[in-house]
């Protein structure tokens, strides 16, 4: 398999299960897109709950080619972020809200850690996953919440 299509198969697959997924407050019909955005573009597009995959940020891929072979072994994270539209600015409700949102991102790294076959997308063999989880209030006062898992990746082609 060559190099694109070994890490386009990767990314497709973490699309797939963040599109399958029913834990995640996604919706029934989730919008996933690869891309990168602030969270005002997706609050502006009325797009909220959505979700972002972005490939080989932030680190870049780290290549290793084989010794007397021709694979190649690929170092890189991708980073998914999931945006949702907070109740209200109340301290109540911020930390009602954060902690939904912190359950999503880890109903979505238990998806990973639990999953048949290992800790696998795609082919690619997750390493490492580092969780953040926040919030963004927008000029209008609307609440975005939002959380990030970063995954760092492992995967070969020739």
């Amino acid at each position: 398999m060559t190099t694109y299509s070994r890490i386009n198969t990767i990314v497709d697959a973490v699309i797939t299960d963040l599109q399958t997924a029913t834990t995640l407050g996604l919706g029934s019909s989730p919008k996933v897109y690869e891309r990168d955005e602030h969270p005002q573009a997706a609050l502006n597009r009325g797009d909220l709950p959505c979700a972002y995959v972005i490939p080989i940020m932030e680190g870049g891929d780290e290549v290793s080619p084989g010794i007397n072979t021709s694979s190649y072994r690929h170092e890189f994270p991708i980073t998914v972020t999931a945006y949702y539209m907070g109740n209200d600015l109340t301290a109540t409700q911020l930390g009602i809200d954060l902690r939904t949102t912190r359950n999503y991102a880890y109903q979505y790294v238990n998806y990973y850690l639990t999953k048949s076959g290992g800790r696998t997308v795609g082919g690619g063999h997750i390493k490492k996953l580092k969780v953040d989880v926040g919030y963004w209030v927008s000029g209008g006062g609307q609440v975005v919440h939002y959380w990030i898992v970063k995954m760092d990746v492992t995967a070969c082609s020739s």
